[in-house]
């Protein structure tokens, strides 16, 4: 895209360096996190599981990379599903916790709707 002796092109990688070696560590806590939920959910994960853990994660990711170096095919489909869920399957998710959180503890759920941010009082209109 740009050339290599290109100043505007350095500062796009070093950007570009910068927000990926910030954002996989995150990434991979979330992982960690995710799959220590599902799989040791009681159970106190040694030093050792933690570590073939993340090494498990970080070979799979290398080992994608290094076989399927058009990622942005895949990143645009992922990016497609996770939209569509966040759009369509989010809202209805949480209608649905609180109706169960209604039927189940009502108290609870007066005070939530007691409690939720109004919009209308606080916009003042000329």
């Amino acid at each position: 895209m740009f050339l290599y002796n290109s100043p505007i092109g350095f500062v796009l990688r070093t950007f570009i360096f910068m927000v990926v070696f910030s954002t996989y560590p995150l990434l991979v806590y979330f992982e960690m996190t995710c799959i220590n939920l599902l799989f040791f959910r009681d159970k106190q994960v040694t030093d050792r599981q933690s570590f073939l853990m993340n090494a498990s994660c970080t070979i799979i990711s290398m080992l994608f990379a290094w076989f399927y170096p058009n990622v942005g095919i895949v990143l645009s489909y992922f990016g497609a599903v996770s939209g569509l869920l966040i759009i369509y399957c989010l809202p209805v998710f949480v209608h649905l916790k609180y109706k169960k959180t209604a039927i189940l503890n009502p108290l609870l759920a007066e005070a939530i709707q007691r409690n939720s941010y109004d919009l209308s009082k606080t916009v003042s209109s000329p």
